[in-house]
């Protein structure tokens, strides 16, 4: 017998930070356990031609981050993968973002 796995996603985009928690079944069934969305607007205060993430934004990021991963324990998700998509791989300092970010949620982030 097949056992079931709870795992987690973390989405961090420009706009949004997004959480999945899903539940892996027998025979390939998926259902949705936990789904949050935070407006965390990361790419609100970047202007001009550089891209550069304000501390606040570092800070505001790694907090909601590390709240979703929280959730995703809470709902029993192991693993837990949390990935940035364009504006922290645009950024000048998205690799500072993903440090902050990992530090305060306890896992890697990888900058997709």
């Amino acid at each position: 017998m097949r056992q079931t796995t709870t795992i987690g996603v973390i989405d961090i985009g420009s706009n949004t930070i997004k959480l999945l928690v899903a539940r892996l079944g027998e025979g390939g069934s998926i259902e949705t356990v936990v789904r949050e969305t935070r407006a965390t607007r990361i790419s609100r205060g970047i202007s001009g031609n550089r891209l550069v993430f304000p501390a606040e934004t570092l800070a505001r990021a790694a907090a909601d981050t590390a709240a979703l991963a929280d959730v995703a324990r809470r709902a029993g998700a192991d693993p837990i993968r949390i990935v940035a998509t364009s504006a922290a791989r645009d950024a000048e300092n998205g690799e500072a973002l993903a440090s902050a970010i990992s530090r305060a949620a306890g896992l890697p982030v990888d900058i997709i």
